[in-house]
């Protein structure tokens, strides 16, 4: 008796344990840089990762306070409200759920003069706990970490010590920049010395000069370890024959001004000037020729280009010792250049901005090595494919900062194109549309795909999305909350294949629930022939004749 009990439950245990539960998961990233300057700045971004929608997020931001510091205030991502306190206590909150790949939070930090050289710090996001959107469950989730390093910060001194001649003496500061000098007829050549503050620093040091009669303007460049360029000048007036300084011309016209590469309306009585270059442009050959061959043109601030307005000065200086300045002022863009594919390998780690726009050609396939290269720069493909009008037919949205995939992946989509034989048996009269996706398997976490479908549903309609599965002919509810916007919907995307957009909810009986009905069955009927067995070994009741 006892072995049939213990062969039945036994069954009860192996049947039971078919039900599974899925528990939610949750990680954290910290991205950003490695190196930072000592004194400098370097900003990390924070991010989390859920299957699961959920309502809040806490937790706790540490580092060596000694070592670094936090400037100014946290930024919030994406719309969401995030809080940081002095101790380093995060919560984040969203007035609707958060799931997926999502950058909550950027914090900028500076490293103190205590983190020496060649030393590094420690960056932690832990303690990480969420609140469940629909359960209301808490949950922990995984920590993450970041290891920055401290690097000799590059010297700025682009200052002289001193400055002399062998043809004269001149009045040096080293905050005077012009200096002016006379010498006689007889003196067709100058030596100038210039002795830099900073060893690190490069400059002329010690240079002939051949002079032409009158005005002579020789620019001294003290060029800094990090880059940045200052110029001395020195107007050498060499005397005519005759002893004269003066009568000289005064033309402070420029014949031509050109930026190679740019087109410049240029005209000699226009003094300011205004062009837009590319975000991956550091750098522009301006050319300037003075209308009177006597006088000396000077471009300044032309070394590097920086974000956003750049001011280049063209300073024509006359003979006579007028002069006049043409400025152009070059904006850098701050947006990537739009790119194809085969194009995108030359500029992902060239441009400073986040998100590169793509446009797709005749190259379908973003191979597996251009996406490690995304995932390494940090970046943000915006893909497009356009109809010849122009259109927008179909988008791919893929954030490098949390990619993991590494296969090739075919952009290649297909609308209203289904390999499912059974659509309209399971829609009936309902409408639906098919987006077929060439890509098979796995795609990257956090990919959006926003395709035209025209008119077929009312605009700002809310529609059913199905994955389908083409060896059991069933469709999979992926989201009953896609958005119908001036006819196009937007979506996540985690594998390739075939989707079905429907405002019509089907519902299909899946094979784990067929396998969860059965289990219950029989555990039922299992209990029942147990409890029947159980009753009939009791003994009878004797009853006695009176």
């Amino acid at each position: 008796m006892r072995l049939k009990i213990k062969f039945l439950i036994g069954i009860i245990i192996l049947y039971s344990s078919i039900i599974s539960v899925h528990a939610a998961s949750i990680s954290t990233a910290i991205a950003g840089g490695d190196t930072v300057e000592v004194g400098g700045e370097i900003t990390l971004t924070f991010s989390f990762v859920t299957d699961e929608p959920i309502r809040q997020l806490d937790a706790k931001l540490s580092f060596d306070s000694d070592l670094l510091e936090i400037v100014g205030d946290h930024l919030s991502l994406n719309g969401l409200n995030v809080t940081l306190s002095d101790s380093g206590d995060i919560t984040v909150t969203s007035a609707a759920a958060m799931d997926g790949s999502v950058s909550f939070m950027q914090v900028t930090l500076r490293a103190k003069e205590a983190f020496a050289i060649g030393n590094s710090a420690s960056i932690t996001l832990s303690e990480i706990s969420v609140i469940l959107e629909q359960s209301e469950n808490i949950i922990s989730g995984s920590s993450s970490g970041k290891t920055i390093t401290a690097e000799a910060k590059k010297s700025d001194n682009n200052y002289l010590k001193n400055l002399y001649t062998n043809a004269g003496s001149i009045d040096f500061d080293r905050d005077n920049f012009q200096y002016s000098l006379t010498v006689d007829h007889s003196v067709d050549r100058i030596r100038i010395v210039a002795i830099k503050e900073d060893p690190d620093a490069t400059v002329k040091e010690d240079a002939m000069y051949d002079l032409r009669v009158y005005k002579n303007i020789i620019n001294i460049v003290v060029t800094a370890q990090n880059g940045s360029k200052r110029t001395y000048t020195i107007n050498v007036i060499r005397k005519d024959s005759l002893g004269n300084t003066s009568n000289l011309p005064s033309n402070t016209e420029l014949k031509s001004l050109a930026v190679e590469g740019y087109p410049l309306a240029f005209s000699p009585s226009v003094l300011q000037y205004r062009l837009t270059v590319g975000n991956i442009v550091d750098n522009v050959l301006i050319t300037a020729l003075a209308a009177d061959d006597r006088s000396s043109v000077i471009i300044d601030n032309v070394s590097l280009l920086q974000l956003g307005e750049n001011r280049i000065q063209v300073t024509v200086v006359a003979p006579n010792g007028q002069s006049r300045i043409y400025t152009i002022f070059v904006v850098r863009s701050l947006d990537a250049p739009q790119v194809t594919l085969s194009e995108l390998k030359d500029i992902v780690f060239l441009t400073t901005a986040t998100t590169i726009p793509v446009i797709l050609q005749d190259d379908y396939i973003l191979t597996a090595e251009m996406l490690d290269k995304v995932r390494k720069a940090s970046k943000i493909l915006d893909i497009q494919k356009s109809d010849d009008q122009g259109r927008l037919l179909y988008r791919w949205t893929i954030d490098g900062r949390s990619l993991t995939a590494k296969n090739d992946l075919d952009l290649r989509l297909r609308l209203n194109y289904s390999q499912m034989r059974n659509l309209d048996d399971l829609f009936g009269e309902s409408r639906y549309w098919n987006v077929y996706l060439v890509h098979q398997g796995e795609i990257p976490v956090g990919t959006i795909v926003k395709v035209y479908i025209g008119g077929i549903f009312p605009d700002l309609s809310t529609l059913n999305l199905y994955h389908a599965s083409l060896e059991t002919e069933a469709l999979q509810l992926n989201s009953q909350s896609v958005r119908m916007d001036g006819g196009y919907v937007e979506f996540e995307v985690l594998s390739g294949g075939e989707y079905i957009l429907s405002d019509a909810f089907i519902r299909q009986d899946h094979p784990l629930d067929m396998v969860l009905i059965g289990s219950l069955i029989v555990i039922f009927m299992l209990i029942v022939a147990l409890s029947a067995l159980l009753f009939s070994r009791r003994p009878s009741k004797m009853y006695k004749q009176v």
